[in-house]
């Protein structure tokens, strides 16, 4: 095979550089297959824990995508298991290692270092700590890595006499433990059965500040966006920082799912922004290969966006069925008025109308097939050579 470049990703750590063949060989060598998606139970791990597991997940997806030939990720992969096994709090010299060590696995192990100072989380104060997750088992990897909380620890069965003295059995629930617990799983099943369907109803979580300040449209949909995810975060006892990269995540499995690379929530929503400008400014100083492609992926973006959005009712209406909490915090969720569109980044090509009938951000869809993208500007990648 021809020398390897490799291909610069802004995504859960703005680092990581992943091995990729030469354009003209990708469809031939590469694998382009899709990771098994996990099961994430943050209800029971710590912050760092669970910063872990969405990294192992992010790997896991570039592995299977792009192929390992160095076995970079398979040890990146290793070390996250080898320190989540031994305690990532509680272990001895986590994080710090003897060998020499990839860029990459560099990145990895700072990673864990920083983790191992996170150890707030979830319900941990209810249910308990455990010192390891797992055990260092080669059949361990087909397993959950942590059950589901047991909620019915916060239930008593006693028994008394009634007046008449026969005996009576009662279930006692210790409140609010009982409800916080039921109402957590609800939350954890959810984001795990739904985020990936939503993930890209929710693109504008990945805008700069200085998109925002630059553009009225995007600035009052990121406002939008980023209150239904701080929603969320602060009801699910899921930290912030860990809902942004497992959605994050979520956008790249859903990129795959439907054709495109794993791109980032950056990636995606820069070939929103570029195919939004192009048509303010066909002479962007692109070429006219590279504009073909950002046009045919931000179509498929696009579909993939109308799908979040009519998911998003879907799971609002159930959240606020079930969770009354959440209800205005949620009540723009699912909205067209407030997915990324390319029209945001054109605003002539929205009027008045538009937005007083709430129709500003909706945009037809297609099924067009997408290539692989060489080369997305505005710091979506970074080729050098090897």
């Amino acid at each position: 095979m021809r020398d390897r470049k490799l291909i610069y990703l802004h995504g859960f750590s703005n680092v990581g550089h992943i091995p990729s063949p030469d354009l003209p060989y990708i469809m031939a060598d590469m694998p382009r297959q899709i990771s098994v998606k996990p099961y994430h139970n943050f209800n029971i791990t710590t912050d760092g824990e669970m910063s872990l597991l969405l990294l192992q997940e992010e790997i896991d997806i570039f592995s299977s995508y792009y192929g390992d030939t160095g076995g970079h990720f398979a040890r990146s992969r290793d070390m996250i298991m080898d320190a989540l096994h031994h305690g990532l709090h509680t272990g001895v010299n986590i994080g710090h290692y003897a060998r020499n060590l990839s860029e990459q696995e560099i990145y990895v192990a700072k990673a864990i270092r920083d983790a191992k100072k996170k150890f707030t989380q979830g319900n941990i104060d209810i249910l308990g700590y455990r010192h390891y997750i797992g055990a260092p088992d080669p059949a361990f990897n087909d397993k959950p890595i942590v059950p589901m909380a047991d909620c019915e620890q916060f239930i008593i069965d006693d028994i008394y006499e009634d007046q008449y003295g026969n005996q009576q059995e009662v279930r006692e629930f210790i409140q609010p433990q009982y409800r916080n617990c039921l109402a957590t799983n609800r939350m954890v099943q959810r984001l795990n059965d739904d985020l990936e369907k939503v993930a890209h109803h929710l693109l504008y979580e990945f805008a700069t500040v200085q998109e925002g300040r630059d553009n009225g449209f995007v600035a009052a949909k990121t406002i939008e966006q980023k209150t239904i995810i701080d929603s969320i975060s602060d009801y699910s006892n899921l930290s912030r920082s860990n809902l942004n990269n497992w959605l994050n995540i979520a956008i790249r499995r859903a990129n795959v799912n439907r054709g495109l690379e794993p791109h980032s929530g950056i990636q995606t929503k820069d070939f929103i922004r570029l195919r939004g400008q192009l048509r303010d400014d066909p002479r962007i100083g692109l070429d006219p290969a590279t504009i073909a492609l950002i046009i045919t992926a931000a179509i498929q973006i696009t579909t993939i966006i109308a799908a979040a959005t009519q998911e998003s009712r879907k799971l609002k209406n159930q959240i606020i069925t079930e969770e009354q909490a959440l209800q205005l915090e949620l009540k723009n969720m699912g909205l067209t008025a407030i997915e990324a569109s390319t029209d945001d980044w054109n605003p002539t090509t929205v009027t008045e109308e538009d937005i007083s009938s709430g129709s500003a951000g909706s945009s037809s869809s297609s099924n067009a097939s997408i290539g692989l993208v060489a080369l997305l500007l505005g710091g979506a990648f970074l080729m050098r050579k090897k």
